[in-house]
């Protein structure tokens, strides 16, 4: 075939042009500073974590630039939501840490909700937490089929939020027959009321038993009944995760929603109008950031955890846990709150 000097020119120009848009497209961020949203207060885990990824994930994007952390605390996260979706640039210039619950705000279709999470561009997930049931010995309920057929008393830190949530859930979908007793306010205040035989079973982190209260571990004093989540945590490979109850489809589906709430946990993400390109630059310096050795150093110095997931892999867990039909989300919202 003939080739014109024209048309060879116009090849030329484009098979140079063509390394050098790509090169620029993947260190667009070289001088330029990154806001990373955090949507909750300073001095938080959420916020904690974010600080984390802004020491160190500038360096690993080509270009090295700095990050700065903006803290946008407001309903849990919904103000920080509705503002990176609706508001914030998609250059890439923008990221945020927002927090799991929203999953719920987004199924059960709160009104003040103006965002997908199907469609934010996920970076990578930082950790998981670790939610738990637990029982104190002695009592007549160590397993959650016990727990189906007795009633036992249950602390709460609040009527709302997860520690009063999670078991009311296992009442309405899987059967059990907890108690449940808010009002404790905390973590501690919870772990005072089973030591001191107040309530026999109550709400409790993995990070708090596989810390300050290890001991009740090692001396078996109380027994766990469920981990909240989709699989087993590997600190805990023995405890059933809440998913794992599930007799039907419906079932599985309604569970895997709440167990998402602990499974997305400290996650990053960007706008929805954020390029392809730039979403891989972004990937590419979260991946190389979790691996690194500096990295890692840090977060064992300041006692945090790691448990990474990819973006893709977050991009999937948020899509199959909001396939859910109206009438399916109603019955998960009745079963979350209490309310009919």
């Amino acid at each position: 075939m003939k080739v014109t000097a024209i048309g060879t020119f116009g090849l030329a120009v484009a098979c140079l042009a063509g390394p050098a848009l790509a090169q620029a497209a993947s260190d667009y961020c070289q001088g330029k500073a990154l806001t990373l949203v955090v949507g909750s207060p300073p001095g938080g885990g959420y916020d904690s974590y974010g600080r984390l990824v802004a020491e160190h994930l500038g360096k690993f994007m080509p270009g090295r630039c700095s990050i700065t952390v903006q803290n946008m605390p407001g309903a849990g996260s919904l103000a920080a939501a509705n503002y990176l979706f609706q508001q914030a640039p998609g250059d890439g210039l923008t990221i945020g840490m927002i927090q799991p619950n929203l999953i719920l705000n987004q199924a059960f279709k709160d009104a003040n909700v103006k965002y997908d999470l199907r469609k934010f561009r996920w970076i990578g997930r930082l950790a998981t937490s670790v939610e738990l049931t637990v029982a104190w010995r002695p009592s007549p309920v160590n397993t959650i089929e016990e727990a189906k057929a007795r009633q036992i008393t249950l602390a709460a830190a609040t009527a709302n939020g997860l520690t009063a949530g999670f078991p009311r859930v296992m009442n309405a979908v899987v059967g059990t027959k907890f108690k449940i007793i808010p009002g404790y306010g905390g973590m501690a205040a919870i772990a005072l009321a089973l030591e001191r035989g107040e309530v026999e079973a109550g709400h409790m982190t993995g990070s708090m038993l596989l810390g300050e209260k290890h001991d009740w571990l090692t001396q078996n004093k109380l027994s766990i009944l469920v981990q909240y989540s989709q699989t087993r945590n590997a600190a805990f490979p023995d405890v059933p995760a809440m998913v794992e109850f599930a007799q039907t489809p419906e079932q599985k589906k309604m569970l895997s929603l709440f167990a998402a709430l602990t499974d997305i946990d400290r996650t990053v993400m960007a706008p929805p109008g954020v390029a392809n390109d730039r979403l891989a630059s972004l990937r590419a310096a979260f991946a190389s950031m979790v691996k690194d050795a500096e990295f890692r150093a840090d977060v064992k110095k300041r006692k945090m955890e790691l448990d990474v997931l990819p973006g893709e892999g977050v991009e999937k867990l948020i899509d199959s846990s909001l396939e859910l039909s109206p009438s399916l989300a109603e019955r998960a919202e009745q079963a979350w709150t209490g309310k009919k």
